[in-house]
């Protein structure tokens, strides 16, 4: 399928359309020719933009796989109460004591069933091996 392509100037106060390239028509490749390709940026912007981008995307995997930015495995704060878990992070230690999950609370008729199990951090004795 051909494409034809003319370009135009119009005036802003009339409206009227002026031809200023002669109609052409074009046939399109059926594959692109390798210097229509444009190559990779390589300036310093675009290499440093492309490497922070990747760092911060490789930390973002590691933080949902449940890895620190090292490597390591993070304790997993899902049994936790709120108080503890947020009590992982370095600038919230403070937050172990303010705890009150230290006792579970069966479900009324359940049979032994959790309606909320105790908190699993290892801050509390009852935790400790």
């Amino acid at each position: 399928m051909a494409m034809t392509i003319a370009v135009y100037r119009v005036n802003p106060e009339t409206g009227e359309r002026t031809q200023v390239r002669e109609k052409h028509t074009v046939k399109p490749l059926e594959v692109p020719e390798a210097t229509s390709v444009l190559p990779p940026c390589s300036c310093p912007r675009c290499v440093g933009y492309a490497i922070r981008l990747h760092a911060k995307v490789r930390e973002a995997n590691r933080r949902s796989q449940g890895r620190t930015v090292t490597g390591t495995t993070t304790a997993d704060t899902s049994t936790m109460s709120a108080e503890c878990g947020v009590a992982q992070r370095p600038e919230y230690k403070g937050l172990h004591r303010d705890c009150r999950r230290t006792k579970g609370i069966p479900l009324p008729g359940g049979a032994g069933l959790m309606l909320i199990a105790r908190c699993t951090c290892p801050c509390h004795p009852y935790n400790q091996a």
